[in-house]
């Protein structure tokens, strides 16, 4: 029976690696929970659509350049968002219509559009998924193993 023996080296590198894997996935999290919460907390205002176009592919949907209303400690701006990501290629929307969005407080940064909100089960899915990606990333870092005691050589 032959058995690999992993380098230190490789094991504290690849260890490392699942701890910013997990890392990631947390801010990710954190970013969905954070535009989330922001989408229930702030006030809403009504953007008019410039132009739209849908594209495919890993960050696909639904795209538009919007004119909106935000404030500031100063009074009322207005402010244009170029291509905003509104939500799923499925939905339905044409130039002149209006959509609600929620301005970032203090200026004219891209609003959120309530439309596009992570559903709960997925910001908990990414939280467990960096659970998963921390926790084997510190087993490889202290060379535990899950493998039965059968499977261990001497």
């Amino acid at each position: 029976m032959s058995t690999t023996i992993e380098s230190p080296l490789r094991r504290v590198f690849s260890g490392c690696m699942m701890l910013v894997v997990a890392a990631a996935f947390f801010w990710m999290a954190h970013d969905k929970q954070a535009s989330n919460q922001r989408i229930a907390a702030n006030p809403h205002a009504t953007a008019w659509v410039e132009r739209t176009w849908t594209r495919t592919g890993k960050h696909g949907g639904r795209f538009a350049d919007i004119n909106f209303r935000s404030s500031d400690e100063n009074g009322s701006l207005s402010c244009r968002a170029a291509g905003l990501r509104i939500g799923p290629p499925s939905l339905a929307v044409a130039p002149g219509q209006s959509l609600d969005v929620v301005p970032r407080p203090g200026g004219c940064a891209p609003p959120d559009a309530p439309s596009d909100a992570a559903p709960p089960y997925m910001i908990a899915l990414i939280y467990f998924g960096s659970f998963v990606a921390g926790t084997m990333g510190l087993m490889k870092l202290t060379g535990a193993s899950v493998a039965p005691m059968r499977w261990r050589t001497q």
